[in-house]
């Protein structure tokens, strides 16, 4: 009645692994209709492929599917031929690290032992300036302290929140104007990494 159509995938078990929900929706400059997913979710890669398949099923009723993955899903290296396959990048997320020490308290590190500092300016919440120490073991935080030592990382708290949860790590940060790396290099590197992000909540 409404075109919403739902599907479940289970493994031989019986066993639910993936499900998807779309509705079909008229193609902008050509004829014929897309799949546009409204939801997706899949335990493995696997169950992904799956998914997949089910909808290269239905290419006489559709021509073309629309649907939202995380980055790090590499689409284009899971379709034989790629050539009709595009992507959007969408930044969907609104984020902002509210007390700095918190979360670098927080933050999961290296399992080998280590210590950097960083000097985080927040023209909105003064609270949050000044220069952490922070040490490390076994994946977590041990110490984090305010400090007078000159800072090996110097950033705001934008380019802060986005290197503390991943979105973007240090190598990328050479790009920036208000991020600078004074040294311990080796160390920041290992600390501030990609990490796959996906928001399926929006505003």
């Amino acid at each position: 009645k409404d075109r919403v159509y739902k599907y479940v995938f289970c493994g031989e078990d019986g066993l639910p692994r993936a499900y998807v929900i779309f509705v079909p929706k008229p193609m902008e400059k050509e004829h014929g209709y897309l799949a546009e997913v409204r939801d997706l979710a899949y335990l493995t890669p696997d169950d992904l492929r799956q998914v997949f398949g089910f909808f290269y099923r239905l290419r006489a009723q559709y021509r073309a599917v629309r649907l939202e993955l995380p980055e790090d899903v590499p689409v284009s290296a899971m379709i034989p031929e790629p050539y009709e396959c595009s992507h959007l990048v969408s930044p969907h997320g609104q984020m902002r690290i509210i007390c700095v020490q918190k979360a670098l308290e927080l933050m999961r590190y290296p399992e080998e032992a280590g210590r950097f500092t960083v000097q985080v300016t927040d023209a909105f919440l003064p609270e949050n300036n000044g220069t952490y120490a922070v040490s490390f073991a076994d994946g977590q935080a041990l110490s984090v302290e305010l400090t007078e030592e000159e800072p090996d990382l110097c950033v705001t708290i934008q380019r802060f929140s986005q290197l503390a949860v991943g979105f973007v790590e240090l190598a990328q940060t050479e790009y920036l104007s208000d991020v600078s790396v004074h040294g311990n290099r080796d160390v920041l590197e290992k600390v501030f990494v990609r990490k796959p992000l996906f928001f399926t909540d929006h505003f």
